[in-house]
């Protein structure tokens, strides 16, 4: 390939207009060799170094302005429509952005409502007001009930913390647990990496425990089957109340495989956390420290 086939060269670092370029210095090689650092500093482009890609900014110092025996310099716009030609995806042609994602444990519970599939099933685009009568109901007995069943978390989450009067005492920390619906699965998460007060955390849990044993007993009194599991594991919050990693996957996995049947399972893990923060707190003579070992008893 020639050097600046895939697009005109930038102009000197002294002179020319500032345009946001890419440095594929990495991709192409060539004979001739060229310092790209100022110009990229001028430009604020990207350049990929041995750590990976970075941005150098036209506040750096001369410092930055690096060698770069082997420049091909293209506006980014126009590397991304040759390596869209090219076929490349669209996460491989420019360089993403690094997230402030944090590692940690975390409580989740899974639950999903069972039988829904197969009412959905049945419907059609109703043509007679028989047929929309119809509709009416089975969408009132699936979606409506769905959407029920996420009001009854929210409220339940806003009663559990009014009724603590005597935590106000110790802690103004929230200790409403996130919570995210989707179709119809539920999916309620509480981080226990807080640094905020530990009886807030653990009246955290217990809000998201209680909340979930509400909106299971609300099923079974109105005939709606509901099957969940809850543990604990490492996860990371990608979104609010949206929650990634193995939390997630092992009360997925206790729903889905070891329920079996209508109830709500908790795994080894969430067990020994509970036990754990109960001898801890036992241990302890704070008055918190005893709040929470009631809490857990």
């Amino acid at each position: 390939m020639k050097r600046g086939s895939l697009g005109k060269p930038l102009a000197g670092a002294r002179g020319g207009a500032p345009l946001r370029s890419l440095c594929t210095c990495s991709f192409f090689s060539g004979g001739q060799g060229r310092r790209c650092g100022q110009e990229q500093a001028r430009c604020g482009g990207w350049r990929k170094t041995q750590g990976g890609w970075r941005q150098v900014r036209s506040a750096d110092p001369p410092s930055e302005a690096v060698s770069c025996p082997f420049a091909v310099h293209i506006s980014a716009e126009r590397l991304g429509r040759c390596l869209a030609f090219l076929g490349v995806p669209w996460w491989y042609r420019y360089p993403m952005e690094q997230s402030k994602l944090r590692l940690g444990y975390h409580l989740v519970a899974f639950l999903d409502v069972l039988g829904q599939r197969e009412r959905f099933k049945q419907l059609h685009l109703p043509k007679t007001p028989v047929q929309q009568a119809e509709v009416a109901e089975v969408l009132q007995q699936t979606a409506g009930f769905v959407l029920e069943l996420r009001k009854i978390f929210a409220q339940q989450f806003t009663t559990f913390e009014s009724a603590l009067t005597a935590l106000k005492a110790h802690t103004t920390d929230p200790v409403a647990p996130n919570f995210v619906g989707f179709s119809d699965s539920f999916v309620t998460s509480v981080p226990l990496h807080s640094e905020g007060s530990p009886l807030a955390s653990i009246a955290t849990v217990f809000s998201a425990l209680t909340a979930s044993a509400v909106v299971m007993l609300t099923s079974l009194a109105t005939k709606h089957s509901l099957r969940g599991g809850i543990d604990v594991g490492l996860a990371t919050e990608i979104g609010p109340g949206e929650i990634y990693g193995t939390a997630l996957e092992r009360a997925y996995l206790l729903e889905s495989k070891d329920a079996g049947y209508p109830r709500i399972v908790i795994g080894d893990e969430l067990w020994n956390y509970l036990n754990l923060a109960r001898s801890n707190f036992a241990a302890q003579t704070t008055p918190e420290s005893k709040t929470i070992t009631a809490i857990i008893d």
